[in-house]
């Protein structure tokens, strides 16, 4: 019955929770949704807004970087196989580093470039990280808690994800109130939550290679 069902989840929950590899597992997946919300639902309007490109010349960079990532799909797949998740994920993170510093020197004048680049570095890493992630929970945790694991750590980011959207969009709105102005300098919010999201890459680089263990 509902009761039961639901208590079942809790103890489920609380039996996941207890799982070092899961708990850890779960911090990756969490800065991974800040890197990614803090940034990428921004750029449309900072592409169209302050850098002046046309909707047709957003779409066309939306399509190179699906393009990039088709192309870099099997031969990052191989890699996964032939090496492990792990070290195609911290590969993959570090090549979405590039994309997010490309981002973060956006600018009138450069913009295009600039996204052009990011989009075709972002579009290869893409090709690895979310099949990466999922992964990682086939690799380190036992068949009988993996579901239940897999929903705790997207859970627990599909939270982190949204509060994160609500800060960057104050932030935004901040900035543009201030007319992007920053210690006198002109600067866009993408362009600091750009530099922010490449932080937060590299630190789960360093704690994947810190705290997961490598496969045999």
């Amino acid at each position: 019955d509902e009761k039961t069902s639901l208590g079942s989840f809790f103890r489920n929950l609380l039996s996941v929770t207890r799982n070092k590899m899961v708990v850890r597992i779960a911090v990756v997946f969490v800065l991974w949704y800040f890197a990614t919300y803090c940034t990428s639902s921004f750029y449309g309007t900072y592409m169209l807004r302050e850098l002046g490109m046309s909707q047709a010349m957003t779409t066309i960079l939306v399509g190179i970087g699906s393009v990039a990532r088709m192309i870099a799909s099997r031969p990052i797949g191989s890699m996964a196989d032939r090496l492990s998740f792990r070290v195609s994920l911290r590969v993959c993170m570090a090549i979405v580093v590039v994309s997010f510093l490309f981002a973060a020197f956006a600018m009138p004048g450069t913009g295009l470039v600039c996204f052009l680049l990011y989009y075709i570095f972002h579009g290869v890493a893409m090709a690895g990280i979310n099949s990466a992630l999922t992964n990682l929970v086939f690799d380190y945790v036992q068949p009988a808690q993996r579901s239940d694991a897999l929903a705790f750590c997207q859970s627990l980011a599909g939270v982190a994800g949204f509060l994160v959207t609500l800060g960057a969009g104050w932030f935004v709105d901040y900035m543009q109130q201030q007319g992007n102005q920053l210690l006198g300098m002109t600067v866009y919010a993408q362009q600091v939550t750009s530099l922010l999201a490449a932080v937060v890459v590299v630190v789960a680089i360093v704690y994947i290679s810190l705290r997961f263990p490598k496969k045999q």
